[in-house]
C-alpha cells in the first residue's frame, strides 16, 4: 500500500484503500474496507 502512494494524488484500489504521499513525505491513506484496518496499522 505504501509503495503505491503517488505524490499529491490518491492511487485507489476499488473498494479497498486510497493512499497518497503528501508534501512532507508522509503517506495519507483512506480505507474503504474495514477488513484492511489491522494490516494497514501494522505497516
Amino acid at each position: 500500500m505504501r509503495n503505491s502512494a503517488t505524490a499529491g494524488y490518491f492511487s485507489c484500489v476499488k473498494k479497498a484503500w486510497c493512499p497518497a504521499r503528501v508534501e512532507n513525505g508522509s503517506v495519507l491513506t483512506v480505507l474503504e474496507n474495514a477488513a484492511y484496518l489491522g494490516p494497514a496499522c501494522d505497516t
